[in-house]
């Protein structure tokens, strides 16, 4: 099964980018210059923010997660994290006292001290982990939701990564 959310990886939202003004052009010809155009010109803010943050790539890279959504696994192993993904169905707010203690002990056993929730998401499950593991949550935005403005991918990805400097 391929998890959809790959737009949480800025490498694999270029490679989407990529492919958009390919179906402009063919629904709308006339203008297909400046689709690619404005693709290009796209890409190039998204590789900025690939160059800006290489740094702190490096420094979180094999780092351990744990992580409790579904949209967040593409950014994770854009980032080079290690991950364990808690499955919910959304509607659920906590787990069993077994499966917490089956989480908890992975975490102490591998040096997790880290969990990921999209901001989308009901944040219960991770607080009460990191409050029997003492872990850190960190929220993240996933561009699930949101405004939508020509930059919004841009500056919620910066604003993620940018997270990613505390951990390393």
């Amino acid at each position: 099964e391929v998890n959809g959310h790959v737009w949480t990886s800025p490498d694999d939202y270029i490679i989407e980018i990529a492919e958009v003004p390919e179906g402009l052009a063919q629904a709308d010809p006339e203008h297909a210059d400046q689709y690619l155009a404005n693709a290009d010109e796209y890409i190039g803010k998204v590789d900025d923010l690939l160059v800006t943050n290489a740094d702190c790539m490096l420094a979180v890279r094999g780092m351990s997660v744990l992580v409790i959504d579904e949209t967040l696994p593409s950014f994770c192993e854009w980032l080079g994290l290690e991950y364990e993904m808690v499955e919910t169905d959304h509607e659920q707010s906590a787990l069993s006292a077994g499966d917490n203690a089956d989480i908890i002990d992975w975490m102490n056993t591998n040096g997790v001290s880290v969990i990921f929730v999209s901001a989308d998401s009901d944040t219960a499950i991770a607080d009460a982990i990191a409050s029997e593991s003492g872990a850190t949550v960190y929220v993240m935005n996933t561009c699930m939701t949101g405004e939508v403005t020509s930059d919004a991918y841009l500056e919620q990805m910066y604003s993620e990564v940018s997270q990613m400097y505390r951990l390393g």
